[in-house]
């Protein structure tokens, strides 16, 4: 055990409980046995992992289906080390190509993320199992997941949730012996660029009888605006009169 240190494991069990984690704990949390030695858990968790597999792979492809035309990754790096690095350096990957779209509700901003997908097996139907006991421990105890095993039905929902979403872009997962493979889906690619006609369209799929005076202060333009681009909408029209009326939306297959 000498030979290996937890600064990343200290650095964020401080960071998330506020105490610090002793050398003690190190057998506690089962990374270190009785005799000192590093356990499974404890040399996936060690600074410089002594694990070789212990890596993560991340591009960002151009596309939907690994391949955009001249370019076809825009981005690539692979990472190896700690479980903890791998996760930090997971999330700052994710950070740097998520290119955060937005769009105004009726009383509020609402954030469009770029997407995700994993598996042949239906994710909703997985038996939450643990293959390692000890590291899903400690992943808890530093804040990185949850005991109930809710995780995949939470990225779906997630996704099934943002107004851009359909079944080409649902999440999906893949694993083997190997590797866990999770391709997330951009859910703003190859959608109309227009948002004002989008953030329309959301708005009456909320409240069907909602004027265009109402639309129009809720999406901060002019109600002649609003007018304009429901007239130029040819999927969109409004049955009856006055205050009685309502809009319809003419879905297309």
């Amino acid at each position: 055990m000498d030979d290996y240190a937890f600064s990343k494991l200290r650095e964020r069990y401080k960071k998330w409980t506020g105490n610090s984690f002793e050398d003690k704990d190190l057998i506690s949390f089962g990374l270190v046995n009785e005799q000192g030695e590093l356990t499974n858990a404890g040399a996936l968790l060690a600074d410089e992992s002594p694990v070789l597999c212990s890596r993560l792979f991340c591009t960002r492809w151009n596309g939907l289906n690994k391949s955009g035309g001249t370019v076809d990754a825009l981005d690539d790096a692979k990472y190896s080390g700690s479980v903890i690095s791998l996760i930090e350096n997971g999330e700052a990957f994710i950070k740097r190509n998520c290119k955060m779209k937005w769009r105004k509700t009726a009383n509020s901003r609402e954030d469009m993320p770029d997407g995700s997908i994993i598996q042949d097996r239906d994710p909703l139907m997985v038996p939450s199992t643990r293959r390692n006991p000890v590291l899903a421990d400690v992943f808890n105890r530093l804040g990185y997941m949850e005991r109930k095993g809710s995780g995949f039905g939470k990225i779906i929902s997630g996704y099934e949730f943002q107004i851009n979403y359909n079944e080409s872009k649902r999440p999906s997962f893949r694993s083997d012996r190997y590797q866990f493979t999770v391709v997330m889906p951009n859910l703003n690619y190859d959608v109309p660029q227009d948002k004002l006609n989008i953030q329309i369209l959301d708005l009456i799929r909320k409240d069907s009888k909602i004027s265009t005076e109402k639309m129009a202060i809720a999406l901060d333009v002019s109600s002649k605006t609003i007018k304009r681009h429901i007239k130029e909408m040819d999927n969109v029209r409004y049955i009856g009169r006055g205050f009685s009326g309502h809009w319809e939306i003419i879905e297309t297959e």
